[in-house]
């Protein structure tokens, strides 16, 4: 999709009709819009978003989202018994080439009293077929079809957020944003489909046995307790996704204020918060560490004892003979049919002799349980040579959480000690945000704590219903009748491991190659070209950025690496997306600083060649460097004025 241009009407601060023709040449395939904050850039992407998917998202304040998508100067002005509209349309081209027109509206109207309402908001949607423009019966569908919402945030995106997202916790939002890019949907859907068809078969058998009942009515419970708990989860992240906000909210305030002892305050404890984050990390690390050397060394602690002791009892029967011999019947058997023992003697005819090799058939019950004694006795003694020792693992593993308990302890008394000091300034608002941040804080920790504890109940729950099953399919196939119920759940089952194991593998491929890509335009656009060497995702999708000394330090870099880091990420998701839409980014250089600013305006136009982009910029980002190594590349340029008493942001060219 090509966009040819934006036109708004009475949308927020646009009044009136105000346009945007967007550059459309491959060669000068770059947009630049200036504008001060407050002029109105972040409320176009919101435009955008909400002629294209009926949602706006992008706010700097929650006074910003609390004004309503009526112009103010329009809302107020408005006599009673009028009606006025508010439109925002957009222009472009298909990815057939032809054109398309998009445009979301809702009229607004007073009643006698005053009072205003809104209408039901249209959507509509034409496109050139033949000669002529033909409207679109779907215009939802044709817009998924060009840019599926589950990924457009990849494509329009606010570059002053980029920075919180690898500020805190980031393997679920990593995980979300490759499973969105993946466009796993109808894959995901044949699995879901497949499980619950199971679910179904297995339900269907109810009243064959006492315990295939009590198997079936297990599951169920333990299914909707997991889907209780993910629903709670669902909320408990959303829950904390807001309260980071507000943490952030009051760290912009306390890092505005005039008081340099606040601002040196609030710059260190962000230096000590990231170096936190990044040893609880390495804590977990270890911990998952510690549980696999536990659980591999299991049989050591459970079996070791009771495996020594029978191996002592075996060794001390055998040393009495009180273990029967070794006799097998096929040998004695022969003895008798031949009539001669293997010592010469003839035991042809009946005698004592004979009797007594007779006798020996009756003992050889007790000689094949010598039989498996001595085997078990070797399988016994292999066994425990194959266990490995548990302490110098352990002793290593607690030397190393010892010092990171003890790094994270002065971490948390650092930070104590700056939330005291800033209580401690005789200023109110800052004394009063500081408070805020705490008990926000708290609540993020104990958000965390919580969705941590449901994971791990969901994962249990999961597991007990994994092992039910295969309990209740052992026990289908004890009955005749529903052997063949045992069979259809077996196949199904199979094919949903196969079903799972191929999205698995499509996931994987996908999360190295997002991985490979965001460090290759990482390490293109950074500009601390010896100090970063490597970028990597694991299979948890904990992102890794490792120096050159091979340490970790994605809990270290600055606001601006993280800018640059959540860029390239951002890049290779587009580029792994397969889409090819334009890109439209509201403050992209905002977090960094002069020479790197101007090492990414030199970098963004060769790795977004022929790609559509629009910047949505301050004054400062587009110094006269930035500006002229973007020169080449920029094919429209637009400055808006927001003019406080028209309540109106105009949108002129760039040097009118």
């Amino acid at each position: 999709m090509i966009l040819s241009s934006l036109e708004l009407e009475n949308y927020r601060p646009y009044r009136g009709i105000q346009t945007i023709e967007f550059s459309t040449d491959p060669e000068k395939n770059f947009t630049v819009i200036e504008g001060v904050n407050g002029a109105g850039k972040t409320q176009l992407l919101n435009a955008i978003t909400w002629c294209l998917y009926g949602q706006e998202e992008h706010f700097r304040s929650d006074k910003d989202k609390k004004r309503g998508i009526l112009n103010d100067y329009v809302k107020s002005n408005l006599g009673n018994g009028q009606k006025t509209r508010v439109r925002v349309a957009i222009k472009g081209k298909d990815t057939d080439d032809k054109a398309i027109h998009f445009e979301r509206s809702v009229v607004f109207h007073k009643d006698q009293k005053g009072n205003l309402y809104e209408e039901t908001p249209e959507f509509i949607c034409f496109k050139m077929i033949g000669r002529d423009m033909e409207p679109i019966g779907s215009p939802a569908f044709m817009i998924n079809r060009m840019l599926p919402e589950g990924i457009r945030n990849f494509f329009i995106f606010d570059g002053e957020k980029l920075d919180d997202f690898f500020r805190e916790e980031n393997a679920e939002k990593v995980k979300s944003a490759i499973s969105d890019v993946s466009q796993l949907t109808l894959l995901d859907a044949t699995i879901d489909h497949l499980d619950k068809t199971l679910d179904g078969i297995r339900t269907s058998i109810k009243g064959q046995t006492p315990k295939v009942d009590l198997l079936n009515e297990k599951m169920k419970a333990f299914s909707s307790s997991i889907e209780d708990m993910k629903a709670d989860q669902t909320a408990k992240e959303a829950e904390l996704e807001e309260v980071r906000r507000k943490v952030r909210e009051l760290d912009e305030k306390l890092n505005g204020t005039d008081v340099s002892a606040v601002k040196k305050s609030q710059a260190e404890r962000e230096r000590i918060t990231q170096m936190l984050g990044s040893t609880e990390e390495d804590i977990e690390l270890e911990n998952g560490r510690i549980r696999d050397t536990v659980i591999a060394a299991l049989p050591s602690l459970v079996c070791k004892d009771a495996i020594e002791y029978t191996l002592k009892k075996i060794s001390e029967k055998r040393t009495k003979g009180e273990l029967p011999p070794r006799i097998r019947r096929t040998f004695i058997n022969e003895l008798l049919e031949k009539g001669e023992c293997i010592c010469g003697t003839d035991i042809s005819k009946d005698g004592d002799r004979r009797k007594k090799i007779s006798q020996l058939i009756q003992k050889i019950d007790l000689s094949e349980i010598s039989e498996y004694i001595n085997e078990g006795n070797y399988e016994l003694n292999s066994a425990l040579e194959r266990m490995a020792p548990i302490g110098p693992n352990l002793d290593e593993i607690g030397q190393r959480m010892a010092a990171l308990e003890a790094r994270q302890k002065k971490y948390q008394e650092q930070l104590g000690e700056i939330s005291a000091g800033l209580k401690g300034l005789n200023i109110e608002e800052v004394s009063n945000n500081e408070f805020l941040r705490d008990k926000y804080n708290s609540q993020r920790e104990n958000l965390s704590g919580d969705i941590k504890v449901l994971q791990t109940k969901i994962k249990g729950a999961t597991d007990i219903i994994e092992m039910t099953r295969k309990e209740l399919e052992g026990e289908l196939k004890k009955s005749e009748r529903n052997a063949h119920v045992a069979n259809q759940i077996s196949v199904g089952e199979n094919a949903l491991e196969v079903l799972k194991d191929a999205r698995k593998n499509i996931v994987d491929k996908i999360r190295m190659t997002i991985e490979e890509k965001t460090r290759a335009y990482f390490l293109s656009l950074i500009w601390k070209k010896e100090t970063y060497t490597k970028i990597s995702i694991d299979e948890n999708y904990n992102v890794s950025v490792v120096n050159s000394l091979g340490s970790e330090c994605l809990g270290t870099l600055s606001a601006g690496e993280r800018q640059v880091l959540a860029l390239s990420f951002m890049a290779a998701l587009r580029e792994v997306s397969g889409f090819e839409a334009p890109i439209i980014i509201d403050t992209p250089l905002g977090r960094i600083s002069k020479e790197p600013k101007e090492r990414i305006a030199e970098m963004l136009p060769k790795y977004l060649k022929k790609t559509q982009v629009t910047l949505l910029v301050t004054d400062e980002e587009y110094t006269p460097p930035v500006k002229q190594k973007l020169s080449k590349s920029i094919g429209k340029e637009y400055v808006l004025k927001y003019v406080e008493k028209e309540s109106k942001t105009y949108v002129n060219a760039y040097g009118k």
